[in-house]
């Protein structure tokens, strides 16, 4: 077999293998293991004897044994198939006999790479994914030409080439047009979602103190219009609280129905209105973040839920990339229901309600002394991520409150929300993430899981007035190279892995709107750069795809017959061949059997090649061809 035939199919074992190994979920010893697959096609390519059956048979055996013990202990069966590919690679690399064999890696490389899509979202995965596309063509091309005997493979590098690129127009094109499932590939997201704290029916007080601490981003945002930041960005509410955790005991909530591919609820009337679109990290939660007041939402999706307080959930965005867009307005949540229920205190808190009476003594509206108590706290409280285990019998708010006046948003809040219940204002805490680090190179805010944030919403005057009792924090943000990056990450998150079937309804919709493109879209120079060049890609491979010079196949279809034909009748008289035995293996087995006359079977082999794989149209060639066939048929008929 030839070496560059080996060579490209150790590339795509490779590319397969990488795939899997780059998600980060493969146990390093089979990532060792899957290795070893280097130092086997290094063999075969050096020409080294392969494996026999035997020990092959028993190497696979062995590897399934392998994967059961896998599975019996981490209890994962996509994981296990998936490490178990790993193996079989490695096996295989030292099993590349006949030409056939390479298909066996290419269709494992195939699965490792759609499992790996189920583990990874990463851009560099876009980039393993071309590679391979490139690849696996050019080898099945060469296998192809293998198979049949062909050794110069220059005449059909253009073919080649012109293949590979109508490969990867056209799988651009399926990636846009195939509908989408809403599960993934194996029937169910795989991807891992980020744990996130505060989005849950119960919160512990004091989890949040965990979450500050991270870095990982959770969503990006752009708004328009963009006045400046930072926005609240709200999750959930809650109103019980027992001293140690917070509640959300409200299970009631409607469905919001969309119509056709947008969500709406009621609308302030002569408010400001905002565009804000989010780009949604996979999350362990069905919260959706609302920007100010949102009155319409357009997104993929059919299920969403809007509970008594106003909060958003939506089930299908859980564990996945989910992109959505809100229209809000500068408007206040007014929702009157479970008003005593925002009025609840733990017992014994006396200390907190005697404060509160304190700092609002000079208060003469309810609005007044929510800025007093929200001044008091700004003022005289230190923000710090770094709290201490309260001393027996103490809460841990009594002791933020009276003893160390240090902690994070959670202890703000809720301190903030006890002093109004306490002196007969409702109140709630209200969870979410608070704008800061802005990207100015793709214009959109970076959301981590360190801008989670507590703040609290009081019911004054009929409407739900937002305070943030929390002081700021000046925290640094990354510049240059690393901001430039994320808008690559972003820009994939959205319109490759994040591309849905309300993206595709979009498309759809515009194309059947607007069967003539209008030249508004196109005002700018640069749209007609874009627009010229693209057309320029497709005119050239159009006319290169022409101008090709036509495989013989079709004309000299007869000819692949009479040397199928003959093949047989080697077999017959004793010659060892199999499908895959090429056509040197064909002139040795027919001469080797004695019965075949050694000029014409030459002659005959030499006049195949020629009119198979030469790409040209030779008459003469042909007559020969014919002319040597009938003598064979006629001394071996």
């Amino acid at each position: 077999m030839p070496g560059i035939y080996k060579l490209f199919t150790a590339i795509v074992a490779i590319i397969g293998s990488v795939s899997l190994v780059s998600t980060g979920e493969i146990n390093p010893g089979f990532s060792i293991i899957g290795s070893i697959l280097l130092y086997g096609y290094y063999r075969s390519l050096r020409g080294y004897r392969q494996l026999p059956r035997e020990a092959v048979g028993a190497l696979s055996f062995t590897t399934f044994i392998v994967f059961l013990v896998n599975f019996y202990i981490n209890k994962d069966v996509f994981i296990s198939v998936a490490q178990m590919t790993l193996i079989f690679q490695a096996i295989k690399s030292f099993d590349i006999k006949e030409p056939w064999d390479p298909l066996q890696v290419f269709f494992m490389s195939l699965l490792q790479l759609l499992m790996a899509s189920e583990l990874t979202n990463s851009i560099y995965f876009g980039i393993i994914f071309v590679l391979f596309v490139i690849f696996i063509v050019i080898s099945i091309l060469v296998g192809h030409f293998v198979i049949e005997g062909q050794r110069d493979f220059g005449p059909f590098l253009r073919p080649m080439a012109f293949i590979t690129i109508v490969t990867l127009v056209l799988t651009a094109m399926f990636f846009v047009t195939i509908p989408r499932l809403r599960s993934g590939f194996w029937g169910g997201s795989l991807s891992r979602g980020i744990k996130t704290t505060g989005f849950s029916e119960k919160v512990d007080f004091g989890s949040f103190g965990r979450v500050k601490q991270d870095e990982t981003i959770v969503m990006r945002m752009v708004v328009r219009p963009d006045k400046g930041g930072p926005y609240y960005l709200r999750g959930m509410t809650f109103d019980y609280f027992d001293g140690m955790a917070w509640y959300d005991t409200h299970k009631d909530s409607v469905r919001v129905y969309k119509t056709p591919d947008e969500f709406h609820t009621d609308v302030p009337l002569n408010a400001e209105r905002y565009e804000a679109e989010v780009y949604l990290e996979p999350l362990d939660s069905e919260v959706i973040f609302t920007f100010k007041r949102p009155y319409r939402m357009e997104s993929e999706g059919f299920f969403l839920r809007e509970d008594n307080a106003g909060a958003l959930y939506m089930r299908q965005k859980v564990s996945k990339r989910f992109f959505y867009k809100l229209f809000s307005v500068d408007g206040f949540y007014a929702d009157k229901e479970y008003l005593a229920s925002y009025l609840q205190i733990p017992p014994d808190i006396e200390g907190i309600k005697r404060l509160a009476e304190e700092v609002t003594a000079g208060a003469k509206t309810l609005t007044a002394k929510a800025e007093a108590i929200r001044g008091f706290l700004l003022k005289n409280y230190e923000y710090s991520l770094f709290t201490r285990e309260p001393p027996e019998g103490v809460t841990p708010l009594e002791d933020f409150l009276f003893y160390t006046k240090r902690g994070y948003c959670e202890h703000f809040a809720t301190a903030m929300v006890l002093m109004l219940r306490s002196i007969g204002i409702p109140a709630r805490l209200v969870t979410g993430f608070l704008t800061g680090e802005k990207n100015e190179m793709g214009d959109y805010y970076l959301i981590r899981q360190s801008d989670a944030h507590s703040w609290v919403e009081a019911f004054i005057d009929g409407r739900w007035l937002i305070f943030d009792p929390t002081p700021p924090v000046f925290v640094p943000h990354k510049r240059g190279l690393l901001l430039f990056v994320d808008v690559i990450k972003m820009k994939w998150s959205r319109y490759v892995v994040g591309f849905s079937s309300y993206d595709q309804v979009r498309m759809a919709t515009y194309v059947f709107n607007y069967p003539v493109i209008r030249l508004g879209m196109f005002r700018s120079l640069l749209s007609w750069i874009i627009l010229i060049i693209i057309t320029l890609i497709i005119i050239s491979i159009l006319i290169g795809g022409l101008r090709m010079r036509p495989f013989p196949y079709v004309r000299y279809r007869g000819v692949s017959a009479e040397y199928m034909r003959f093949v047989k009748r080697v077999r017959r008289n004793g010659g060892r061949l199999s499908p895959a035995s090429d056509t040197e293996e064909v002139l040795t087995e027919a001469i080797r059997t004695g019965r075949f006359d050694r000029d014409a079977v030459r002659r005959f082999i030499e006049a195949y090649r020629f009119l198979r794989f030469s790409g040209r149209q030779d008459e003469a060639m042909l007559r020969e061809f014919y002319e040597q066939a009938r003598r064979l048929r006629r001394d071996h008929g």
